[in-house]
């Protein structure tokens, strides 16, 4: 197999990092059964000026231009089964420009989400859904095999 590859190097960290994200995975499923969901409700919405990164060209300007953007955050707050109230805050997106109204967050003042936390630590929290839940493992695990097969393609330079 050791033919197959072109950077020996790449290709441990490549096998390290799968392993890394596997154990990683499982901690995170066996973590995931014993949270319990609620609902929650968000409270406010709030609004901040900033500069975000336009996530593509336009025009034959660079990737990663800057421009003005209104970022929004979403307070939301909700009561854990053994009656603790808890608050979170968490990015509700954003929009081209300053100052735009907090109507235009992709979160709405009273709108009823379900709450994910952990009945030992109900300070690890998170809205419930697949990408909360997944996106870390699955962005390390996608990562890891890129460069376990980067390891055996690139071509050797000295």
């Amino acid at each position: 197999m050791m033919y197959l590859v072109r950077h020996p190097l790449a290709f441990g960290i490549g096998i390290v990092a799968i392993l890394g994200t596997i154990g990683y995975s499982i901690h995170r499923a066996k973590a995931l059964r014993r949270f319990e969901q609620v609902p929650g409700t968000v409270t406010e919405i709030t609004a901040e000026n900033s500069r975000c990164r336009k996530p593509g060209s336009v025009a034959g300007q660079p990737r990663g231009i800057q421009h003005d953007c209104t970022l929004f955050k979403a307070t939301i707050e909700f009561t854990t089964k053994s009656d603790q109230k808890m608050t979170m805050i968490l990015s509700a997106g954003s929009k081209r420009d300053h100052n735009r109204a907090t109507e235009l967050a992709e979160k709405k003042r009273g709108q009823q989400v379900i709450v994910s936390y952990d009945p030992l630590d109900p300070s690890d929290h998170m809205l419930d859904g697949f990408s909360s839940r997944w996106a870390g493992p699955l962005i390390m695990g996608g990562l890891s095999f890129v460069l376990l097969i980067v390891s055996m393609i690139a071509p050797w330079k000295n």
